[in-house]
């Protein structure tokens, strides 16, 4: 294959008396020639997908066939539930209002909001009376939201909306008449909170509290039973910490519970009126704690297993813990009297908890479940509709440092697993992401093609507590590249494949994972597919949404930091003469995030001096769409363009 030329330039990133050649900077800027280059990709893309265009539709059409009826999880108002509810063949989850006699009625359909279906719901909130809904939408990718108020009933609106930027938490106040949200101040991710009267114009509005200045990301609210107090989360970009403030919403008085420090907390009032904390404070694996008089109290002690997740029940605190990365669930006394009870879920799979609980696992469609007021296993409502012809089967790995790294792996029922298959092996490894079980029809479109796939729980992820995610970040980046590089060759050791039908898949952060990995392990992976990638990690925070990264990667402007990122930088491990897996990198024009130079640059990289007869490495760009969520249809397009060019590289027909 021959490709497009790319002028290498004399550019160098000179740091502490270090220099890192960086012939492609010039790919960094929005300029003619890169313009130019970007086309050239996107016409050799387009000639090696035309060429696979049958297979192209036929990955499609089984990416179609394998999507199920699919729910979020509900949230109850008054004596109301609010749940979105995703259904084949519609571009977008639609907003389901469910009436306390079961009447069910969509009050919002996203895909009715733009004539091509560009716009996406990315948060609601419903009144405390069930009455009004405030909810946020962006437009073709953009991660800047903006909120508007809806009155149900006639399904008016409230004037013009008000952008929010990152969609951030709404809490209503218990009169269901006034709210308070996030509002942009001039930095980027940085947001003051304010307080809106329903009705009123958005200049009216009054400020709760003023941005410290610290690059939070978002925040979460909750407000107490009374309405007169406010507890802010604000989680910061890096994901690494949190501060934690309570307001009186009457003198404006702030108390401060946590903050400046390296450690998660999140805050929330019950229905006691008293603030609770899901937090690592000297719990990695997370405890929950009551706040009375200042001291904190354990409710839900630290276990051996993670506490994520925690609702109020009228029979106590339902909670959900994760062994092994599978959820269980058990009911707990508030006052700490009882012993914990177990709460029975249907299988080895996750479960997210709200205004319901949704369970979920690899071969399950998420489905609701219910838990009724006096036994303690939860009632499934309506049908499970699992996949069959689908093996799941749970490996441990060991990394390079002796670490126990789990692993899911699906395979074809009737497949024994020392049989190799060509194999997908998926990972990311960051910002206290965990991959449970979940049903994915990529994974299972693949199996059932006959091949395997593994997802793999990295360090970097929450799948272990605040110790794991911190054993991924800083100076131990290096550690998720070593836990996926050590999956990858038990796959191959175990006979479940080998190297000649094994491909890497990450996209963001999964990204410096894959593209790491297969630069430092150039002859254990056959392909590669990077989607809007973490490259470029020496010059990260000069691109996109970086800067707001530097707690969790480090800063090149810091001598020992500048080590880290030079060492597990994929685009400053590229060597001329290396032939490298086969790859494609897809990136969005409306990518806000992760800056496309990182792909384009490590694209050039690839492609400089590589032969003609090696495999493809190859730039794919998507319009109308950015980093994060997209329509039903764009969705199933780009998945078909990472599956047909994995299973032409790995043979799989």
């Amino acid at each position: 294959m021959r490709y497009p030329d790319a002028r290498r330039g004399d550019a160098v990133e000179e740091r502490h008396g270090q220099v890192v050649p960086d012939p492609y900077r010039w790919l960094e800027d929005e300029s003619p020639e890169t313009a130019a280059w970007t086309k050239a990709q996107d016409t050799l893309a387009g000639e090696f997908f035309g060429a696979l265009a049958q297979r192209h539709e036929t990955w499609r059409h089984r990416l179609a066939a394998l999507e199920r009826p699919s729910i979020g999880v509900p949230k109850a108002a008054g004596e109301r539930t609010f749940l979105t509810v995703a259904v084949p063949g519609a571009e977008h989850p639609v907003l389901v209002l469910v009436e306390a006699d079961g009447t069910e009625r969509v009050i919002l359909d996203p895909a009715q909001l733009s004539a091509r279906a560009t716009v996406t719901l990315d948060a609601y909130d419903p009144s405390p009376d069930g009455l009004l809904l405030a909810y946020q939408v962006s437009d073709e990718g953009d991660d800047r939201s903006s909120l508007h108020v809806l009155d149900i009933e006639s399904g008016t609106t409230f004037g013009p909306p008000m952008e929010t930027g990152w969609a951030g938490d709404v809490a209503w106040l218990p009169d269901s008449a006034s709210f308070i949200y996030q509002r942009p101040t001039s930095g980027p991710r940085l947001y003051d909170l304010w307080h809106h009267d329903v009705g009123t114009d958005w200049e009216a509005d009054t400020l709760v509290l003023a941005s410290s200045g610290a690059d939070a990301a978002e925040y979460e609210l909750s407000v107490d039973p009374s309405g007169r107090r406010l507890a802010v989360t604000a989680e910061h970009s890096s994901y690494l910490r949190t501060d934690v403030h309570v307001i009186d919403l009457e003198s404006g008085a702030a108390e401060t519970v946590q903050t400046g420090r390296d450690v998660l907390t999140y805050a929330r009032f019950g229905p006691d009126g008293r603030l609770y904390l899901l937090t690592a404070e000297d719990a990695p694996r997370w405890r929950l704690v009551v706040v009375e008089d200042g001291t904190w109290h354990d409710v839900i002690a630290e276990d051996a297993d993670i506490l994520y997740a925690y609702t109020f029940t009228d029979n106590g605190i339902l909670a959900a813990h994760r062994h092994d990365v599978v959820s269980e669930l058990s009911l707990h006394d508030p006052a700490g009297e009882d012993e914990p009870r177990p709460v029975p879920l249907p299988g080895r799979g996750k479960v997210e908890i709200g205004g319901g609980l949704v369970y979920t696992d690899h071969i399950t469609p998420p489905a609701l479940l219910r838990l009724p007021p006096g036994p303690d296993t939860p009632l499934a409502v309506g049908e499970f509709d699992p996949v069959e012809g689908v093996r799941v089967d749970q490996l441990f790995a060991t990394s390079a440092d002796g670490t126990r790294v789990p692993l899911f792996l699906l395979s074809p029922s009737d497949m024994p697993l020392d049989r190799p298959l060509p194999t997908i092996v998926e990972g990311y490894g960051g910002w206290n992401v965990s991959w449970p079980p979940e049903y994915r029809p990529l994974r299972l479109a693949w199996v059932l093609a006959g091949g395997r796939y593994a997802m793999t729980n990295l360090r970097g992820g929450g799948e272990y507590g605040a110790e794991w995610f911190a054993g991924g970040m800083r100076a131990h980046q290096q550690n998720p590249v070593d836990d996926f590089i050590a999956c990858a060759r038990l796959l191959v050791e175990s006979g479940a494949t080998d190297s000649s039908m094994m491909g890497a898949s990450g996209g963001s952060k999964g990204g410096i994972t894959v593209g790491a990995s297969i630069t430092q392990e150039p002859e254990l992976f056959a392909a590669a597919v990077m989607s809007a990638p973490m490259l470029d990690m020496v010059r990260f925070e000069r691109h996109g949404e970086g800067s707001q990264w530097i707690n969790g990667f480090g800063s090149a402007e810091d001598p020992e930091q500048f080590g880290w990122l030079r060492d597990i930088s994929p685009l400053a491990r590229v060597r001329e003469g290396v032939v490298y897996a086969d790859s494609l990198f897809t990136i969005f024009d409306n990518d806000s995030r992760v800056h496309p130079a990182h792909a384009r640059k490590m694209c050039a990289a690839l492609q400089y001096r590589r032969p003609e007869s090696a495999g493809p490495v190859l730039l794919r760009r998507k319009a109308e769409a950015g980093h994060g969520a997209r329509s039903a249809s764009r969705t199933r397009d780009l998945q078909a363009d990472h599956l047909v060019f994995l299973a032409d590289r790995l043979g799989l027909e």
